[in-house]
């Protein structure tokens, strides 16, 4: 199946609408995914209604219309970075049937070998005149761009815990210099 959303505009002032269906037709993917991270991803789609799951590639900066889902369904997002020293996502709910049982998600998981979570942050945007169609972005809240020609380390801390290790730290201290002078999202 292939799916579109659509957006009819009638313009009232022209008075050939009265007589004949003049209109504007506005044809949408259902869901609009965007990749704001500096790594290409594979992405997976799960239609927990349909039972059915979709598996695709997405580049980074990229931008793929989703067509095989359908909004009225519960879906479930997975991302797996590739060439990165991270394991594939959790799954994360994207669109729920009932707002009561499931609510959106707005992070995305994913953990490095050392099993430290990264998380993922995923924006919503309803794409106006587009029949309700919705783009989604996977962005990192920070990405961390280091020319001092040094080594960093990154640690987060909490309130009441001590300072941890950001994920994907080991990936930094494997690598050969080339690779160094790469964004990283933490």
């Amino acid at each position: 199946p292939f799916y579109f959303q659509m957006h009819a505009t009638i313009d009232r002032s022209n008075p050939l609408t009265s007589v004949y269906p003049y209109m504007k037709i506005r044809l949408s993917a259902p869901v609009e995914l965007e990749n704001h991270l500096p790594y290409d991803f594979k992405y997976r789609i799960y239609d927990k209604n349909a039972r059915k799951d979709w598996v695709n590639f997405l580049r980074k900066g990229g931008l793929i219309p989703v067509h095989f889902v359908k909004l009225s369904h519960l879906l479930l997002m997975s991302i797996d970075m590739q060439d990165t020293p991270f394991k594939a996502s959790e799954f994360s709910i994207i669109t729920s049937n009932s707002q009561e049982d499931f609510r959106r998600e707005s992070k995305i998981i994913c953990r490095d070998e050392e099993d430290l979570p990264l998380n993922l942050c995923l924006h919503y945007f309803k794409i106006p005149d587009s029949g309700g169609a919705l783009r989604i972005t996977v962005y990192s809240p920070y990405v961390i761009l280091n020319k001092t020609g040094l080594g960093i380390q990154i640690k987060s801390k909490s309130l009441l815990s001590k300072a941890k290790t950001a994920a994907g730290q080991k990936f930094l201290t494997d690598s050969n210099d080339t690779d160094r002078q790469k964004a990283l999202p933490f």
